[in-house]
């Protein structure tokens, strides 16, 4: 970890999700799946038929990052597009048979690897860690000023965030 002490905080998120998503291909190859797909199988499990537009908006991927992720998936026969009954011009996503029994197997995995990453700290310290993720997705999920300088910054009231 020492060659990461001085990097700022953007490299060493980068680092651990490079890292996460790293070993979860090594455990999720065997089953003909890369990371980038299994939030696509994991949003459409329980909630079939989204569209892409409505698939980009839940995993927060630009539309043609996904477009390709679907096509990859679609040649795997992971999922299938079927024509929207009422707006031809719009295409329904559903999963495959093929593709249904794994989704545990690789929501199992996932978790895992959120496991191992964690292994490290205390309980107490996973729920603080949890906690502090919350504040920054809630935080990032906000329109962002213009520019915020060091001298700018100030403890933001959680009721803000709302």
């Amino acid at each position: 970890m020492n060659h990461l002490k001085d990097k700022t905080l953007a490299y060493k998120l980068h680092y651990i999700t490079r890292m996460c998503m790293n070993m979860l291909n090594q455990e999720i190859k065997p089953y003909g799946v890369v990371h980038g797909q299994v939030p696509v199988l994991c949003c459409l499990h329980g909630n079939e038929g989204q569209t892409q537009k409505e698939l980009c908006e839940q995993i927060q991927v630009e539309q043609p990052t996904l477009a390709n992720t679907l096509m990859r998936m679609e040649k795997s026969s992971l999922i299938k597009r079927i024509p929207c009954e009422k707006d031809k011009r719009k295409t329904k996503i559903y999963l495959t048979p093929e593709s249904r029994p794994i989704i545990t197997t690789l929501q199992n995995h996932a978790e895992d690897v959120s496991q191992w990453m964690l292994s490290a700290m205390s309980d107490e310290e996973k729920k603080e860690f949890l906690r502090l993720l919350d504040i920054v997705i809630d935080t990032l999920d906000r329109p962002k000023p213009k520019r915020v300088t060091a001298d700018q910054s100030r403890v933001i009231d959680r009721k803000e965030l709302e």
